[in-house]
C-alpha cells in the first residue's frame, strides 16, 4: 500500500491536502522528506546506494532519506527511516536522542530532469563509535549496499555535482552545507581519512569523489 503524504503550497506555508506518494511525485506536488547526515566518531559520514529496483534514482548515492507521512513530524520521520533502512536495533535510543536539526530547503527535482519537489529537512546524528557492515540490517528493497566516507569528501561530490550523487547542488544545497559545518566541525575534529568499503561494490559501481 503506498504511503500517504501532505502536499503543501507551492512555498511550503500551508497544507493543501494529501495524495499517496507516487500521486503527489507523478503530479509534482510540493511534499516533505528528511535526509540524515550519520558521522562516526572518526567523522566519516555514512552513505547509501539506493537499489536498482528503486523507481526513482536507482543505483544513486545519498544518505539516509525518505518521505515524511502524513500525520508524522519530520523527526518521526528521520528515526522511522533510519530504522527501516539501516535496521531497526542498530542504532541505540540514546543515539536517536541525540539527532540534531541542520536546516531546511525546497529541492525541486524536475529542474534537474529528475521526479520529485520537496520540502526537506536536514539532520545529523554523531556517533561516538564505529559500526561496522556487518551490523546494519539493510532494507533490501531500498538500499543496495552502505559506506562510511570521509566528510569533506561527500560534500565535495555534491559540490561538484557528480552524476552518481541523489542531492542536487544549487543555492540551498550550499547553504545547508555551511549549517552542516558548523555542526558537523563542531563535533568532530576534523580528519581525512581513506574511503571504507564495507560492502564490495560491483564492478559496474562508480566510486564517489574519484574524479
Amino acid at each position: 500500500m503506498s504511503e500517504i503524504v501532505n502536499v503543501y503550497s507551492p512555498h511550503g506555508g500551508r497544507k493543501e491536502g494529501q495524495l499517496t506518494r507516487e500521486e503527489a511525485i507523478k503530479q509534482g506536488k510540493l511534499i516533505k522528506a528528511v535526509q540524515i547526515w550519520i558521522a562516526d566518531k572518526d567523522g566519516n559520514v555514512l552513505v547509501e546506494k539506493r537499489s536498482s529496483s528503486k523507481i526513482h534514482d536507482a543505483n544513486m548515492y545519498d544518505v539516509c532519506s525518505g518521505h515524511v507521512r502524513a500525520g508524522e513530524t519530520d523527526l518521526e520521520a528521520c528515526i522511522r527511516e533510519i530504522k527501516e533502512e539501516l535496521g531497526e536495533n542498530v542504532f541505540r535510543e540514546e543515539e536517536l536522542e541525540s539527532i540534531t536539526e541542520v536546516g531546511r530547503a525546497s529541492i525541486d527535482l524536475t529542474k534537474y530532469n529528475r521526479e520529485g519537489n520537496y520540502l526537506v529537512q536536514w539532520y545529523y546524528l554523531r556517533l561516538n563509535r564505529a559500526i561496522q557492515y556487518e551490523e546494519f540490517d539493510l532494507q533490501e528493497e531500498e538500499v543496495a549496499n552502505v559506506r562510511w566516507i570521509p566528510y569533506d569528501i561527500m560534500k565535495l561530490a555534491i559540490q561538484r555535482q557528480e552524476s552518481t550523487i541523489r542531492i542536487p547542488y544549487n543555492l540551498q544545497t550550499e547553504i545547508l552545507l555551511r549549517k552542516l559545518d558548523k555542526v558537523h566541525y563542531s563535533q568532530i575534529k576534523k580528519k581525512r581519512g581513506t574511503i571504507k568499503i564495507y560492502y564490495p561494490p560491483k564492478k559496474e559501481d562508480e566510486d564517489i569523489g574519484d574524479r
